[in-house]
């Protein structure tokens, strides 16, 4: 039986790219295919969630055999998969911004010994073969695990600062100047969290401030959707798959005055428990409920069994 392996960044913070290759590895497994988890250092194992995953390590030599499938991450090393006869190669694209992070050349593209991709996004399925010239691209959906549910609720703003740290700065310090009546309410930062923390977090905030930038779908804004949180903020292009107005109070990309302005809005229609809120937050639950674990295990097995099959 052909080995899948997918390798992964030996990464010291939390990761959903990592976390997952790791989801991808134990569906295979499950469904009865030889797949492993990849890392560079011999027994270094992502820490940040719960997988059954089992890991391989790259050092110091990896032993490869005809017939294996290699799946990297874009932002990999490309240019150093090796090439060997027999040896098969998939692209597993989660960002478009990084399609040139781990190449020398952006031009190395078009040498790269891989056409096939998993995408976990349409946005990411348009860009893998318009832009990156991988023509046999598959949509794999990105799941939101179960941990993320609505819990009693806190009147509290929960974020993600890591792709936009000055952002939101920038948005607390407005928020609390254009709202002095809101300046009560605590701004709690999601940073350096695994999943199930992450997920008590989302759980007992009302209001989720989003805040994704050059994403290829924006997990946590649809981890916060599933969490029953009222989201406003920036979907980073990726999340226009999911951001509609009837499921948060979204705001042009950047657009950090209107920013301000919702978050507001979103504050004091919790405040006094407008129904205006509640609609959009079942909103918000039933679009996260299309991106879920079962999805992703059915479409996913179904691509890897037609791959395999068809060599």
């Amino acid at each position: 039986m052909a080995r899948i392996l997918y390798f992964a960044h030996d990464t010291p913070q939390p990761s959903g790219g990592v976390r997952t290759i790791y989801r991808h590895v134990s569906i295979l497994r499950k469904h009865g295919l030889d797949a492993f988890v990849v890392h560079a250092e011999p027994g270094y194992r992502y820490p940040f969630a719960a997988s059954n995953a089992p890991v391989l390590a790259q050092r110091p030599g990896l032993a490869l055999l005809p017939g294996d499938v290699l799946v990297a991450p874009e932002n990999f090393p490309l240019e150093n998969l090796p090439q060997l006869p027999g040896l098969r190669c998939v692209v597993f694209l989660q960002s478009w911004s990084l399609a040139f992070q781990g190449l020398s050349d952006p031009l190395a593209w078009e040498r790269l010994p891989a056409r096939r991709a998993l995408c976990a996004s349409e946005l990411l399925l348009e860009f893998a073969t318009e832009f990156l010239g991988l023509t046999e691209a598959r949509l794999a959906p990105d799941a939101v695990g179960p941990a993320f549910q609505p819990r009693p609720k806190k009147l509290q703003i929960a974020c993600m600062p890591r792709r936009m740290p000055e952002v939101a700065a920038l948005i607390r310090d407005l928020f609390r100047l254009r709202h002095p009546h809101l300046r009560h309410v605590p701004w709690l930062e999601i940073d350096g969290m695994g999943e199930e923390e992450a997920a008590a977090l989302l759980g007992e905030s009302a209001v989720f401030l989003c805040l994704g930038r050059m994403e290829g779908l924006g997990l946590p804004g649809l981890e916060a959707l599933a969490s029953g949180c009222l989201v406003t903020g920036f979907h980073g292009l990726g999340g226009r798959e999911y951001a509609r107005p009837d499921n948060g109070l979204w705001s042009g990309q950047e657009d950090v005055p209107d920013c301000v302005r919702r978050l507001g809005e979103a504050v004091d229609l919790i405040q006094h428990g407008d129904p205006r809120a509640t609609a959009m937050i079942e909103a918000g639950i039933r679009t996260a409920a299309g991106y879920s674990p079962e999805r992703q295990e059915r479409e996913l097995a179904a691509i890897w069994k037609s791959w395999l099959r068809d060599g």
